[in-house]
């Protein structure tokens, strides 16, 4: 799910992100580590077969769509 969430982001025009990209990491065939920017807070994530989990980022915050 994470994967197919990343894949997306390229088919947006930048200026209207609000899920980026920054970097990626592979470090075995099936986990990799993705730093994604999301509205101006910087999130580390480890991607894996079973899932994912948030490594580093803001503490308790909520990010809220735009209305």
């Amino acid at each position: 799910m994470i994967r197919q969430l990343l894949s997306l982001l390229t088919r947006v025009k930048p200026a209207n992100r609000v899920l980026q990209t920054v970097e990626r990491v592979s470090l075995t065939q099936h986990h990799t580590l993705h730093v994604v920017r999301i509205r101006g807070d910087e999130v580390i994530l480890a991607t894996y077969p079973n899932g994912c989990t948030v490594i580093a980022g803001p503490e308790r915050r909520t990010f809220k769509a735009n209305a």
